[in-house]
């Protein structure tokens, strides 16, 4: 036997969560592959479960206590499970709007798109023509050139990322509003003339966007078998001018749900992304939210199956909403082409629909558009903000994200989508940024579970709304808080407690203390009572040096052996940082038990209070119609 390895006992580890099941053991001097040190796995096909993992409400006891359910967690974040990057917010803007970079800046947006020419006889292009050909008839009749140019110019120069759309073909090459397939070449050639000329003036785009809406004929329709012609031969079309480092997104359609149809038929290797529009009026009766989700759930499915790494961008290049009979009522007598775009109602749907199509794979996201234009009809109004540069509230909206989602952020999608709420984080190295919006016609109330093993910090938030948030402490270990005394953690007897895997006793006398780096505006504490035995007294302090008195302006016991006390602590001392319980002297040890407690911060006030794994939960209020984004560090 070797001395300096002494055997010991491994249990395998197939879920690879850092438990192995008690049933799967070897004994050895050194761990074979797949096993671990540990066991208790109560299911080893399972990597969210193991002891002390974070136990949610979805029928699953996750932390294998064998109690299910009991912390009462309805949305769970892993910050280290991001799916894919985020490149940001953006807008459609356009080459002859001065308005533009102004609201980028507001937004703090990161991408712009535009249709980078403008054709005068555009059915005089020379169909059949060589490249050459193509270039010597746009120094003639692109009349847009220079302002192209230093709209890209002016872009790139402030870290933007550039779509160039190539609006629609001339229509001598259509029939009926439908490109036809013997002028794909021509189209091809000419996109490619287009964005070579960019090129050769310094202005060359990041990404080409082939037809506005191709799913359409109000520019140029192209079937899924065109459009896929389309593709692959603009992308030989731009190789053959060097231009290999410019990507083509698409399809880009006006209908997310119909991108199966199209992307059955597109070669990968064409490709360099995947762009949709998402606009809620496309879909069919029912609610806007409701749609918009099918629709970036169809276009998700859609791209998986043609890029199953995930490994192109995918960037929604259009989203807005027309649905303005929220909840089944017509909001401020809007109308689609009239005053819907200036409600609140409309800022808090197109947040919505950011945080969907992010959850489902998007990776940046482009409102339509940056700015009103006086085009004397409905499509010119969806401005963020109007033709006088006056904001709407959906700028003022979308750039709460836009300021504190940090750059090469990941996307951390929940666990599982909520039925009310949009909800997706963002995280990068030790920030992570919560983001809700609330589109329905009530208040939403959510308990909020941080996964994974570090422990976040509450840095601040900014919302349209201004409630507190409330930190709760489940109090299932040590952890969290200071002790003068002895306490422990009782595990035994869940059955008394409702389930409660953990709760807080202590010996005479023992002080439990908890501080925040922020003004605590209300407590709230579940007390255990035994038979009316043993009792605490709650004080409170702005230094943690002196300290003052609290009591309960509530306290509910209810009538059983082990009776459950509600206690709720509201009029604080000013600028309150830190409570105090005192468990007074009493016959018996094992009661009073605090089984969890509530503290809410006041309103926007930074805290350094620590959100523990599986122990501090968020709960959130996201009012009717508002949104939220919460800023957490470690």
């Amino acid at each position: 036997m070797d001395s300096d390895c002494p055997p010991q006992d491994w249990f395998e580890d197939q879920d690879q969560d850092g438990w192995g099941a008690s049933e799967g053991v070897v004994t050895a001097c050194a761990p074979p592959l797949g096993f671990v040190g540990r066991s208790g796995d109560c299911d080893d096909s399972a990597s969210t479960v193991f002891p002390g993992a974070l136990d949610v409400s979805d029928g699953v006891d996750q932390d294998c206590d064998g109690f299910i359910d009991e912390s009462g967690v309805e949305l769970v974040f892993d910050p280290g499970a991001g799916t894919h990057p985020w490149l940001g917010l953006g807008a459609h803007v356009w080459i002859w709007d001065d308005l533009w970079p102004t609201v980028l800046t507001a937004l703090h947006g990161r991408m712009i798109r535009s249709s980078l020419y403008s054709l005068n006889d555009p059915d005089s292009a020379p169909a059949g023509g060589s490249d050459a050909e193509f270039d010597a008839w746009l120094l003639t009749h692109d009349t847009a050139h220079e302002a192209a140019v230093m709209t890209v110019a002016t872009a790139q120069a402030a870290g933007l990322s550039v779509i160039a759309l190539v609006w629609e073909a001339p229509p001598a090459w259509e029939t009926a509003g439908a490109l036809r397939a013997e002028h794909v070449t021509d189209q091809a050639r000419l996109t490619a003339a287009i964005v070579a000329r960019l090129a050769e003036a310094g202005a060359a785009p990041d990404f080409v966007e082939l037809l506005n809406e191709p799913d359409g004929d109000w520019n140029s329709y192209a079937s899924p078998s065109v459009y896929a012609s389309l593709l692959h031969e603009t992308r030989a079309a731009l190789d053959a001018r060097g231009l290999t480092h410019i990507p083509i997104l698409g399809p880009g359609l006006a209908f997310a749900q119909s991108t199966e149809d199209w992307t059955a038929q597109i070669d990968p290797a064409d490709l360099g992304g995947l762009s949709t529009h998402l606009w809620d009026d496309a879909y069919g009766a029912g609610d806007g939210v409701d749609l918009a989700q099918d629709a970036a759930a169809r276009f998700a499915a859609a791209s998986d199956r043609l890029d199953p790494s995930r490994s192109l961008p995918r960037i929604i290049t259009e989203i807005g909403s027309k649905d303005t009979a929220l909840h089944g009522v017509p909001t401020n007598g809007a109308d689609t082409c009239g005053d819907f775009p200036d409600a609140t109602e409309y800022a808090v749907r197109l947040f919505a629909y950011t945080l969907i199509t992010a959850a489902e794979g998007a990776g940046a996201v482009l409102p339509w558009q940056a700015a009103d234009l006086d085009w004397g009809g409905c499509w010119g109004t969806w401005g963020l903000v109007d033709m006088n540069g006056a904001p709407r509230p959906s700028l003022d909206t979308l750039a709460q994200l836009g300021a504190v989602v940090p750059e090469g952020a990941a996307v951390v999608p929940p666990r599982w989508q909520d039925p009310e709420l949009a909800a997706v984080g963002f995280v990068r190295g030790d920030r992570f940024v919560l983001a809700l919006a609330n589109p329905t016609a009530a208040d939403v109330t959510r308990i909020i579970g941080i996964a994974g093993s570090s422990a976040w910090r509450l840095n601040g938030e900014t919302s349209t709304t201004t409630d507190a948030v409330l930190i709760r402490d489940s109090l299932d270990s040590g952890a969290g808080f200071a002790v003068d005394g002895s306490v422990w953690i009782d595990t035994a007897n869940t059955a008394y407690f409702d389930g409660d895997a953990g709760r807080l006793a202590a010996n005479d006398n023992a002080v439990v203390t908890w501080a925040f780096d922020a003004e605590v505006s209300q407590i709230s504490a579940q007390l255990w009572v035994w038979s009316g035995v043993g009792s605490t007294t709650w004080e409170a302090s702005v230094d943690g040096v002196s300290w003052s008195p609290i009591t309960p302006v509530a306290y509910t016991p209810t009538s059983a052996t082990w009776a459950e006390h509600r206690l709720r602590f509201e009029a604080l001392p000013a600028g309150t940082r830190a409570v105090r319980m005192v468990f007074e002297s009493r016959s018996v040890a094992w009661t009073p038990q605090l089984g969890a407690l509530d503290v809410t911060l006041a309103p926007g006030a930074p805290s350094t209070a620590d959100l523990l794994s599986a122990e501090r939960l968020l709960v959130v209020t996201v009012p009717a119609e508002s949104t939220r984004v919460v800023e957490l560090g470690r």
